[in-house]
């Protein structure tokens, strides 16, 4: 059976992995760091090159933990990752690049939403060079719903949206 690690910057995240791939025979190994993407975007003293060199270390530490590829499935942590400075020796997955093959796929006007404006700038950039490097030619609108990054990763959101679907 194939290992796939999976590395998150939130525990959340780690439901919709399982559903994802639950009919499939691979057995998930769930990492969570919920600092590092918090220091990229707290810490001015906490800089590109530092944040590179924690995810480097973790990837090389992940990568031997006897696992066969790393999901990826922070978007913070995907638009640090430099090919040439990322050489591991297990496939690196990113959750949003076969997002990314969809949108180059499609013909006409797109909106991307996000609801966390710090990851946009980065994910559009890429998506950007994705479709350049595929020669498409993508026309995308970007909206971000303000204030529901941090009321989705909140464990009172979980409870709530538990407590919600118990009384159904």
């Amino acid at each position: 059976m194939k290992k796939i690690a999976c590395l998150h910057a939130h525990h959340s995240n780690i439901e919709y992995i399982e559903r994802a791939f639950e009919v499939l025979e691979i057995e998930l190994i769930h990492f969570v760091d919920p600092i590092l993407s918090r220091r990229i975007e707290s810490d001015k003293g906490f800089g590109r090159a530092q944040a590179q060199n924690k995810l480097k270390n973790q990837l090389k530490w992940i990568a031997e933990s006897n696992i066969d590829a790393v999901l990826i499935t922070c978007t913070s942590y995907i638009t640090l990752i430099q090919k040439e400075e990322f050489s591991i020796t297990k496939p690196i997955i990113k959750i949003d690049e076969p997002f990314f093959e969809m949108l180059c796929n499609v013909q006409g006007p797109q909106t991307i939403l996000f609801t966390n404006p710090s990851t946009a700038p980065g994910t559009v950039e890429r998506l950007n060079r994705f479709a350049q490097q595929k020669q498409k030619s993508i026309d995308i609108k970007v909206l971000i719903i303000e204030d529901t990054f941090e009321l989705i990763i909140s464990d009172s959101c979980f409870l709530g949206l538990f407590n919600f679907t118990y009384r159904i």
